[in-house]
């Protein structure tokens, strides 16, 4: 096992259609990463100039080319992201819950992919929560799907460093996207007061982010509806809010692991 094996720099990617990338097809261009955004693809990592799984554009190719400027390093990413997954069931199985069908396939090849390559998991990018909130499941429920998925990340990779951003906008008109599950779930990810009450009438402690010491609030989604960086179905990010999403992640990282 080599040197240059175990210093490649591993991120895998969990949640949802805004992880994996999606512009709405809208034709904008992306950027290339000649070379610095590596996938894995189920033997080895190879250079991509967007992830397998992305519906025509996503924040990684920035996240690479930036985090490659900043550090002269490349990112090498398993990417697990499913559009329309869910931390907690809403009537199918496409979510991150025990008996959902998404954990399981995706710890199986992230752990292929470490064990072969001689690699760390340098973190992960967890960007989830918009499908639970434009769903009808109960908040305990949905805090619950929270729960679980951090307590198995942390149990199978040893606690290691977990990215997350925060959730923006629905498709509703209502309060510009900003529906009260939206904002429920927002606090479900992030809110530093245990006594807030949610919509249903109950306060459901700290959020995610402060329940665990290796959770980094790496970016917050509701100031790209500002910024213009949603795309024409007011649900997805444009290839420009991708964009700015991925370079806003790596300097963000880079400046979290900086000695």
């Amino acid at each position: 096992m080599s040197t240059m094996q175990n210093i490649k720099d591993v991120f895998w990617i969990v949640g949802d259609s805004i992880a994996n990338g999606t512009n709405n097809r809208t034709g904008e261009i992306k950027p290339d990463p000649n070379g610095a955004l590596l996938e894995w693809n189920g033997s080895s990592f190879a250079p991509v100039r967007d992830t397998a799984t992305a519906n025509d554009g996503s924040p990684l190719p920035q996240f690479a080319m930036t985090y490659h400027h900043l550090t002269g390093r490349r990112v090498h990413v398993v990417e697990s992201a499913v559009g329309g997954a869910e931390f907690y069931p809403n009537g199918d199985e496409m979510n991150w819950f025990p008996t959902g069908e998404l954990y399981t396939p995706a710890k199986e090849r992230l752990q292929a992919a470490l064990e072969t390559e001689g690699a760390v998991l340098k973190g992960v990018i967890l960007i989830q929560g918009i499908n639970d909130a434009r769903g009808t499941q109960p908040l305990a429920s949905i805090m619950l799907g929270m729960l679980s998925l951090l307590d198995r990340i942390n149990a199978h990779f040893n606690t290691p460093p977990v990215y997350l951003v925060q959730i923006g906008r629905s498709e509703s008109t209502e309060n510009v996207g900003f529906t009260p599950r939206v904002k429920d779930v927002q606090k479900l990810l992030d809110s530093p007061d245990p006594t807030y009450v949610l919509s249903d009438g109950r306060p459901y402690g700290f959020g995610l982010a402060q329940r665990y010491p290796n959770i980094r609030m790496a970016e917050t989604l509701e100031r790209y509806v500002h910024l213009g960086y949603y795309g024409p179905d007011n649900l997805h990010l444009s290839q420009a809010g991708n964009d700015h999403l991925g370079d806003q992640l790596a300097r963000y990282i880079v400046s979290a692991t900086a000695n």
